[in-house]
This record gives C-alpha cells, sequence and structure tokens, in this order.
C-alpha cells in the first residue's frame, strides 16, 4: 500500500496540498507586500523621528536663546530701573540744591534790601541833621544865638576855627587856642576853653568852666565852678553854684 493510498485519493491530496501552497504563497506575498508598507512606514517613522529629533534640537536652542535674552532683558530692566532711580535721586538732589540756593538768594536779597533800608534811614538822619544844621546856620545868620546843637554828644572846636554862632550840648564843650565864637556857649556839663579864645556871647553850664590865659567871655556867665587864668577878661555879671578862682591853672 502507497503513501497516498490509491491514484484518485492521490491526486486529491495533491491538488489539496497544491491549493494550500498556493493559499501560502498569496498569504506570503500578501506579507511581503505589508512588510514592505511596514518598512516604508517604519522609514516614514524613522524619518519624522528624526525631523522631531531636529526640530527638538531646534526648539531646545531657541529656549535657550529666548532665556537667555530674558536674563538679558532683566538685566537690562534692571539696571534701568537703577538708572531711573539714579537720575530721580540726582533730580531731587538738585531741586533740593537749587531750593537751597534759591532760598539762600532770598535772605541774601532781604538782608540786602535790609541793608539798603537801614541805610537810606541813616541818609535819612543824616540828611536830618544837615538841613537842622543847614537852618541853625541860616538862623545864626539871621542873628540867632545857636549855630550847633550836639544833643548828647561832646563838641570840640579846633585851634583857630571861628563859629559863626552858638554852641549847645548836654555834654562837655572843649574849644582849642586862638579860637572864636560869635554866639552863646550852653552845655549840660563843663565847657574848657584854651589860650586866647574868644566868646563873644554867654556861656552857661552846670559844671565847670575852665578859661585859659587870654581867654574872654564878653556876655554872662553861669557855671558851677569858674578857673579863670591870667589875662582872661570877663564880663560884669558872673554868677555860679560854686567856686570862683582866678591866677595861674
Amino acid at each position: 500500500m502507497g503513501l497516498f493510498g490509491g491514484s484518485s485519493e492521490k491526486d486529491e491530496k495533491i491538488n489539496v496540498l497544491t491549493q494550500n501552497l498556493d493559499e501560502i504563497e498569496k498569504e506570503n506575498r500578501a506579507l511581503k507586500m505589508q512588510l514592505k508598507v511596514y518598512e516604508e512606514e517604519y522609514e516614514n517613522i524613522e524619518i519624522i523621528k528624526e525631523k522631531f529629533e531636529k526640530i527638538t534640537r531646534e526648539n531646545q536652542d531657541f529656549m535657550n536663546k529666548l532665556k537667555e535674552a530674558e536674563d538679558k532683558y532683566r538685566e537690562v530692566e534692571e539696571r534701568t530701573h537703577d538708572v531711573i532711580n539714579e537720575i530721580s535721586e540726582e533730580r531731587d538732589k538738585y531741586k533740593s540744591e537749587l531750593n537751597n540756593e534759591r532760598s539762600k538768594e532770598i535772605i541774601e536779597i532781604r538782608q540786602k534790601e535790609e541793608l539798603i533800608e537801614d541805610v537810606q534811614r541813616e541818609l535819612e538822619r543824616v540828611k536830618s541833621i544837615n538841613e537842622e544844621l543847614n537852618r541853625q546856620m541860616e538862623e545864626t545868620e539871621r542873628g540867632k544865638v545857636i549855630v550847633l546843637d550836639a544833643f548828647e554828644k561832646d563838641i570840640e572846636i579846633s585851634e583857630g576855627v571861628i563859629v559863626k554862632g552858638g554852641l549847645k550840648t548836654k555834654e562837655n564843650v572843649k574849644i582849642e587856642n586862638d579860637a572864636l565864637v560869635k554866639g552863646d556857649i550852653i552845655a549840660g556839663k563843663n565847657v574848657t576853653l584854651g589860650d586866647r579864645t574868644t566868646v563873644q556871647g554867654a556861656v552857661k553850664c552846670d559844671g565847670s568852666l575852665v578859661m585859659g590865659e587870654e581867654a574872654e567871655i564878653r556876655e554872662e556867665i553861669f557855671a558851677g565852678n569858674a578857673f579863670i587864668s591870667n589875662g582872661s577878661v570877663i564880663p560884669v555879671s558872673i554868677k555860679t553854684t560854686g567856686d570862683i578862682k582866678g591866677g595861674e591853672r
């Protein structure tokens, strides 16, 4: 007995095997085609993967550059903020110094204005005194007695001076040698006449009257004390509340 039996059975089995082989070959071709498709798809996937990796690298580089740019921007922003603060501080300092300078200038201007006002007041006072002296001089020219009123200051007349009127003060009167007073002398304290000094009017003082040698008083004498030197010429009327002495000084 053979392996496949009889002839018809053998043919049938061969046909079956042939069919199976055909199906296997079809499946094999289909698998090959599918494998080829897979290989192509895999190749595309690799390409995509490479592109993705490239994009990822480029994106990472971009992110790194972006971060670097952000860091630089932040640094610039911080520096800009510092610069703005410095400018603001300098501006405030300048404003403060400017205000101080303006305040100083205003104070100096006010001080100068006050000084000018003081000078003007002093000038007015001097002007008033000059006007009064001029008035007294004018009155003296018209025959009045007092030409100089020193109020509460001493009066000192230099040697050889001619006074066209009288003298008046609450303090002392001292006249050097060879002077001439054409009016009265009125003093709150002492009167001292130098040698050869002439008073054409009266002498009135609450303190002492001291006359130098050859001094002359032509009208009345009213004094606390009177000291008359040699050669002096005195009027008939002498009134004192104290002593009268004559002779050598």
